[in-house]
């Protein structure tokens, strides 16, 4: 059975009331559907910005790529090897592109300082 795309309506809170930023969306959308339904609010998940990913390309992964001869997939996928997490495990990201890569090229920095710089700049606030 396929999945039904179910959209998701924006609005604010103030004083523990809830205004809709399109309730005429919002109304089409109940106009859809009978019966019991589910609702949910939550805040918003925060994505990030442009400029904030063209630092960490541009920067961060083009100065740890520059260090290590590493190229800047290899190190955003040992950093996200390290770093990134799923309810509190790391997510299952395998070595072998990055690790084989910088440790097989008779590296200019030894891995075990990759992950230093790693999380020096991790550490670094803008």
């Amino acid at each position: 059975m396929p999945t039904k795309v179910v959209p998701i309506h924006k609005g604010i809170v103030k004083n523990g009331v809830l205004k809709l930023i399109s309730r005429d969306k919002f109304v089409t959308w109940l106009q859809c559907l009978s019966g019991e339904v589910e609702l949910t609010v939550k805040p918003p998940i925060k994505h990030r910005t442009s400029p904030l990913n063209k630092y960490y390309w541009g920067i961060v992964i083009q100065m740890i790529a520059d260090e290590t001869g590493a190229s800047p997939d290899d190190v955003h996928q040992e950093i996200k090897r390290m770093f990134l997490r799923v309810g509190g495990d790391k997510i299952p990201i395998t070595k072998s592109t990055a690790i084989e890569k910088l440790v097989s090229r008779d590296s200019l920095v030894p891995i075990s300082n990759f992950g230093n710089k790693v999380s020096i700049l991790a550490d670094f606030s803008l």
